[in-house]
């Protein structure tokens, strides 16, 4: 818990950022911390979202170590398809007989992909 404190550390520098992450990773490896692990995957993908970059950075860190260190968790809460906004889309233009036909033909958004995209084109360091 102390941990993810230090991830919200004002001006905290890259150094610091990355081993809190790993760390945060090698307590991943023990099936006893999931919820912590899911926890965690919930609030990086929150501050994806976020203007500041300092928490953006520690967002993908910790993300980073959760995918090597805890694939399986990582997966179950990244791998999301949001289709419902599409399907209802569609099916209004559509006169609602696609169904499930419509619904796979449009792939939905991925929450993940969604925010982790623009963090990786951001120039700033």
């Amino acid at each position: 818990n102390n941990l993810s404190h230090g991830l919200k550390a004002p001006y905290a520098d890259f150094e610091f950022l990355h081993a809190i992450a790993k760390a945060l990773g090698k307590m991943s490896l023990r099936s006893a911390n999931v919820d912590r692990v899911e926890f965690e995957i919930v609030r990086c993908l929150e501050w994806l979202r976020t203007d500041r970059s300092d928490r953006k950075l520690a967002a993908v860190l910790v993300l980073r170590e959760l995918a090597k260190c805890a694939p399986t968790a990582f997966y179950s809460k990244t791998h999301n398809v949001n289709v419902q906004h599409h399907a209802a889309t569609a099916a209004g233009s559509s006169g609602g007989g696609g169904g499930l036909a419509t619904m796979a033909g449009l792939g939905g958004t991925n929450e993940f992909l969604d925010n982790i995209l623009p963090c990786l084109r951001d120039p700033q360091p």
